[in-house]
């Protein structure tokens, strides 16, 4: 498995599904990791490891209405997601960092500013 670090841009893996309510396919989105860390599996008993991952601006743009009020109904930051390390492959960034905020503050005062 690859190493990765902080910064690298990452694809999320075909079959990925959004992790808090589970009924949004993530497939293909991509972002900078942004977070690494270990968390405790109940079901296994062995720590995993997971990456956060925040979007970039393309995935952001790409957004539905529908995905993005969900998360806001439910308290939760569409700007990034946090997902088993397995689950995500390297990639090539497609935008800059400036630019993700640039979009990230648009949904924001569109979507969570009222």
């Amino acid at each position: 498995m690859k190493k990765f670090a902080i910064g690298d841009s990452v694809q999320l893996k075909k079959g990925v599904i959004e992790p808090y309510q589970e009924i949004f396919d993530l497939s293909g989105w991509q972002g900078r990791i942004t977070k690494m860390f270990y968390e405790e599996c109940m079901e296994c008993g062995h720590k995993q490891r997971y990456v956060s991952v925040e979007y970039d601006s393309i995935t952001l743009r790409q957004m539905t209405e529908e995905y993005i009020l969900a998360m806001r109904n439910e308290g939760i930051d569409i700007a990034d997601s946090e997902h088993l390390i397995k689950n995500v492959v390297p990639t090539s960034p497609r935008d800059t960092e400036k630019e993700t905020l640039e979009v990230r503050m648009e949904l924001h005062k569109k979507y969570y500013r009222h």
